[in-house]
């Protein structure tokens, strides 16, 4: 799953998106600027 968040974030032009967790949260990324992934390839911030 972090595999396909990044190449969404790394596409261009980059589409809006929506990130649904576990818990059933759902965020939307504007932008790639909107979000990040850390080191350890888990999602920190959206």
């Amino acid at each position: 799953m972090v595999a396909l968040i990044k190449q969404l974030l790394e596409s261009r032009p980059f589409g809006a998106l929506h990130v649904l967790t576990s818990g059933g949260n759902r965020y939307r990324v504007a932008s790639a600027d909107h979000a990040d992934i850390n080191p350890k390839d888990s999602a920190r911030s959206f």
